[in-house]
């Protein structure tokens, strides 16, 4: 696949630097793609058939075809993947009434835990401190 990507950018009068630009993706990426370090993911593939509908998803996958669809064809089908696509990739949103500033050390914080005893005898067993480098510590 890498040498149909060189083809592409060849015809399309690109660098590998500008398609990483309008892709959105690193580009160290494209180049390990290019130098087939890398083999392209299914999301890249589908990032650059998003931001290129006319080219040819086969010719770009398996060599098969031409480079660009035929004008008549229809392309909607690659948009409707990348939309059903990305209902899976967005994260649930949250809403938290207590939430922590992380630039802004716990003590000065209101408390996240209720001073109320639980009511069915629970007690902690342990506790897990994450720090910001990385790090963690349990308690």
């Amino acid at each position: 696949m890498n040498r149909r990507l060189q083809q592409f950018l060849e015809a399309e009068n690109l660098t590998a630097a500008k398609l990483a630009d309008i892709l959105g993706v690193q580009r160290s990426g494209l180049s390990h793609i290019l130098s087939a370090r890398n083999k392209p993911s299914y999301d890249f593939i589908l990032t650059i058939l998003n931001k290129y509908p006319a080219l040819n998803p086969d010719w770009l996958i398996t060599g098969k075809g031409k480079m660009y669809r035929d004008q008549n064809e229809d392309s909607t089908h690659v948009h409707q993947v990348v939309v059903e696509k990305s209902e899976y990739i967005q994260p649930p949103q949250f809403e938290f009434e207590n939430e922590v500033n992380s630039e802004e050390p716990i003590s000065n914080t209101t408390p996240l835990l209720s001073s109320k005893a639980p009511s069915n005898n629970k007690r902690i067993v342990r506790i897990t401190i994450y720090y910001s480098d990385g790090t963690f510590e349990d308690r």
